[in-house]
Order: structure tokens, then sequence, then C-alpha cells
């Protein structure tokens, strides 16, 4: 997203909340400046904003669409802007990216993302600091609209996947007996887990060296690997 795709609201004729989605969208935040235009566009009759008002806050709309991939809803968007009269050069901009580059998106309109994310050594309360990084990288994408899958193993031999009521998120014990600990069972366990819930994005967290096992295979669906600074330090001899 860059200036040049949005039209500068700094001339006082639109509605502060449009400067403020297009401030947002600049500093990074599409989501939040996207939910901030779609709101002005659902009310744009009930608050009596002129054409030019629209125009502005239905471009911005599109072009927000159209970075975060989605694409008939932008067109749909564009398609009022060019029946409505002239464009502005900002608003053919967009149009000739749309037209010219086809975004793909996986996701549902329904649902910003389906996330699954996959802990190996999850438990609650936390024992160390990659569960509260779990936990806190669960809500805040919950937050954002996500739907989000939080899938860990149960062993209790091992101390693995002791989780509380008291636990903030919900998540997905899979049950483990010592036979099936091994990594062809484990990548199995988690395999049909993770297809059962169909994620757009996997985010693979605290896994000590199992990170690549877990990934392998996984096709269909991104795939994110988080690493922490603890795995590659040793001690002096």
């Amino acid at each position: 997203m860059t200036a040049g795709q949005l039209d500068s609201m700094t001339g006082g004729r639109e509605p502060e909340a449009v400067a403020l989605a297009v401030r947002e969208a600049l500093a990074g935040d599409l989501w939040r400046g996207r939910d901030r235009l779609a709101a002005l566009w659902s009310a744009r009759t009930a608050d009596a904003l002129s054409a030019d008002q629209q125009a502005a806050i239905a471009h911005n709309l599109a072009a927000l669409d159209a970075a975060l991939g989605q694409t008939a809803r932008a067109a749909e968007l564009l398609g009022f802007l060019q029946q409505s009269g002239p464009m502005t050069a900002a608003t053919r901009h967009t149009l000739q990216q749309l037209q010219s580059v086809q975004i793909p998106s996986h996701r549902s309109s329904t649902c910003r993302a389906r996330i699954a994310i996959v802990s190996m050594l999850f438990n609650w309360p936390s024992t160390g600091g990659g569960i509260i990084h779990t936990v806190e990288l669960t809500q805040f994408l919950q937050a954002a609209g996500d739907e989000v899958a939080l899938i860990h193993p149960v062993l209790p031999e091992w101390g693995i996947g002791q989780v509380e009521e008291t636990c903030p998120v919900s998540t997905t014990p899979l049950p483990f007996s010592l036979q099936d600990w091994t990594i062809p069972g484990i990548q199995q366990r988690f395999r049909q887990a993770v297809d059962r819930f169909a994620p757009d994005d996997i985010i693979v967290t605290d896994c000590w060296n199992l990170n690549p096992y877990l990934a392998h295979g996984r096709s269909t669906s991104q795939i994110h690997i988080t690493y922490y600074t603890r795995k590659f330090i040793t001690g002096p001899k």
C-alpha cells in the first residue's frame, strides 16, 4: 500500500474518520483502516454524504480491499465509481492495477482467516516464555477477527499438555500414549487435526527441534515457523 493509491483527506471535505482510516492504512494497519471505511460506506445514505465524499470513501475502501486480496469487493466498488462520473487519477490507478494483477485469495469473505497454531510444549499455567507468546498470539489473532485453533499434544508422562480451566484461550488437545509418541505418530496426529480444521495458515510455535517435521508435507496452507533464541544458545563448556 502506497500513498499514491489513497486519496488525500487533508482538504477538510470528508469526515474525519476517513482521514483517520487513511492514516491507519498508511501506517500498516490495513484491516483497521478498511473496517473504518466499510462502516462509513454502509452508513453513507443515513449520513447524507455528498457524491464526492462517497467517491472518496469508495476509492480508498476499494484500494484496501484489493491490497488485502478481496478483489471481488474491490471491483464492485470501482464499478460504482465508474458509473458515478469522472474518476480521480488515484481511482484510475487503482482500477488499472486491479485489472492487470490477479491477487490470489483463498480466504472466505465471511472470515478473515482460519489459522492453526501448533505447539508441542503447551501447558497452562505457563511453564515457559514460549507459551506466553503462543497465548498472546492466539488472543491477538482472535481479536483481529480470525478463527484460530491452538493444537497441542497431551502426554502426562512427560508433563506436556496439562491445561487448567484458567487458560485464557480454548485449545484442541491431542492425547498421546508413550507407544505412539514417535515422529511418524506425531506427524500423523497433527496432520489429521490440522486437515479437519482446514486452515488458510499454519503457525508452528514452541516445538523445539520438531518444527521441520511438523511443517513437512503441508502444501495446501501457508506455513510460518517461529524460532526462539534459546534454541540456538549453548553455555560455556
